[in-house]
Formats: structure tokens, sequence, C-alpha cells
């Protein structure tokens, strides 16, 4: 039985086009989580330096540990679990803007709070990184030119979703 090549590349777009898809749900799926996580360790920190009355010692016992126990994962370094730490502090009262973090990267993310006070400028870069696909470095650039501010003039458009 020979396959009928004008039916076949279809399907073969359609399966592909399925795989993609499924590709990038697994990639938000995995950033949700892991973002999440950091929101807990962060939370977890915080809450154990109040009861316990414990200082930056502890970040530095945590990262020793979870290194050892963890070993070949980045991500815990004392550094890093610091900015976990903040990350929660900023959001811990912002449910709103911890919803649009959890759809970012964790660099992205970092980005976001060190160079942004403001809670509106914040949920429009969040937003905008989201449904624009900004990376780091064009997240940075567009933070640099004030973006923010000249949305608030003349809003940006594009077709992403339309592209996707």
């Amino acid at each position: 039985m020979r396959i009928d090549k004008n039916a076949y590349k279809p399907l073969l777009k359609e399966i592909v086009e399925k795989i993609g898809i499924a590709r990038i749900n697994a990639n938000r799926a995995i950033n949700y989580s892991g973002i999440q996580l950091n929101f807990e360790i962060g939370e977890l920190i915080v809450n154990k330096q109040e009861e316990n009355g414990w200082g930056k010692a502890v970040v530095e016992e945590l990262s020793k540990d979870l290194k050892k126990i963890f070993g070949g994962i980045d991500g815990f370094s004392s550094q890093n679990l610091w900015l976990m730490r903040q990350f929660y502090l900023v959001y811990k009262d912002y449910p709103k803007l911890l919803d649009l973090a959890r759809k970012l990267p964790w660099g992205q993310n970092m980005l976001i709070i060190q160079k942004e006070k403001n809670y509106d400028a914040r949920a429009y870069y969040l937003e905008a990184t989201d449904k624009m696909a900004w990376s780091r470095s064009v997240l940075l650039l567009q933070m640099k030119s004030d973006a923010y501010k000249h949305h608030l003039l003349i809003p940006k458009q594009n077709n992403f979703p339309k592209s996707l």
C-alpha cells in the first residue's frame, strides 16, 4: 500500500504543530513550578528568620547544605537564595503580580524586581515580557528606554499571538 503524499503532508504538519505546542506548554509548566518553588523557598527563609531571630548565616548554611544534597543542580547559591527571599518579599502582598511573574523565567523576574519599584510599571513589564516573549536583553533595553512611560502615551501593539 502506497501512502498518498497529498494526504500525508497535512498529517505530518499537524502532528509537528501539536508536538511544538506540547513542548511550549511543558516548558511553561516547568517554569511556573520553578518560579512557585522559588517563591515558597523565599517565604520559608523569611518566616524562619523571623521566628528564630536568624540573620544572614542561615542563608549561607542553607546554600552549602542544598548544594551537597542536590549536587550538580544550579540555583542554590547563597546569592540565589537571597534573590528568592527578595522575590517573596516583593510579591507576597501582590497576588496579581505574582501570577504574572510565574509566567516568566527567573532571569526576567530578577531584572524586573531589581530595576523597577513601581507597581504599575512592574505589571506592565511582566505582562509585556510574557505577551511579547522578550528575552532578558530585550527586557533590559525596554526598561532602559522607559517603555512603560512610552506605553502610557502610545500602547505597543504586536502580532505575536497571531504568529504563534
